[in-house]
């Protein structure tokens, strides 16, 4: 490397360091304030609580209920509630363009003679004239037990739901409310919906 190379790249490092040395004095409070903000991270020594008793919570601080203790039956009603809501919503939403897809999705979640109804009244008489669009939408809004019986092996639920019609005979979607009553079976550990009645 020449005399003359060295003696440039030496201007041009000190000009960058100069360079830099002012951005920083110009950004220095901005620089500072995110050092300031940056959080705090306890080593696991810093983590242990102290030994004393809590007491009473600080004045302001949120006062936590105790844990209540669910059973598994609870549980599972509960998970029964959120199935019927969750099929009622996929249930009740279709269209004319998706050739009733949904219904075909839910097969899975249904019994033998709860899809054969659907098969034979829902789907062969929704297979009509494709040129028109028509489509339905729902949206579960609440969920209520009818009947539980876990030795019997059946439930009944009662979901209220928003729906929206539209299609190219409507200027603009008609929005109403319907309950549709959601009976379950249940087949070895799985529980199919067996009826879902519209009312």
């Amino acid at each position: 490397m020449s005399k003359r190379t060295k003696i440039i790249l030496t201007i041009i490092i000190t000009i960058l360091l100069v360079l830099l040395v002012f951005i920083i004095y110009l950004n220095y409070e901005n620089i500072l304030e995110l050092f300031e903000n940056q959080p705090v991270v306890l080593t696991n020594q810093e983590k242990e609580m102290p030994e004393e008793s809590p007491g009473l919570p600080e004045e302001g601080a949120p006062i936590m209920p105790p844990p209540i203790a669910v059973s598994p039956e609870e549980v599972k009603r509960g998970q029964l509630a959120q199935f019927s809501s969750s099929f009622a919503e996929k249930f009740g939403s279709y269209s004319s363009q998706n050739n009733y897809q949904n219904f075909k999705e839910l097969k899975v979640f249904m019994t033998p003679q709860m899809w054969s109804w659907v098969e034979n009244n829902l789907i062969i008489s929704g297979e009509g004239d494709k040129d028109i669009y028509y489509g339905q939408t729902t949206k579960a809004l609440s969920t209520q037990e009818n009947s539980y019986d876990a030795v019997g092996g059946n439930a009944e639920f009662l979901v209220k739901c928003q729906r929206q019609e539209a299609g190219d005979n409507f200027v603009n979607p008609r929005v109403y409310y319907q309950d549709i009553t959601i009976e379950l079976e249940r087949y070895g550990d799985n529980w199919l919906v067996a009826a879902a009645y519209w009312q």
